[in-house]
């Protein structure tokens, strides 16, 4: 979609970085993704969350 639809414009794109974000921690594992983190646990957590795994 593009961005001149305010909302949709974004909505696609974090909706396509969701899926690709779920099918790397499915393939990967959980615990592979979290031993190699950078972020803080509270970043983690969202990440869990957003995935709907873990």
């Amino acid at each position: 979609m593009p961005d001149l639809i305010p909302i949709l414009g974004y909505a696609d794109e974090a909706i396509i970085v969701l899926f690709v974000l779920r099918s790397v921690v499915r393939r990967t594992g959980l615990d592979t993704i979290r031993r190699h983190w950078p972020g803080s646990d509270d970043g983690f957590t969202a990440l869990c969350r957003l995935t709907g795994l873990g």
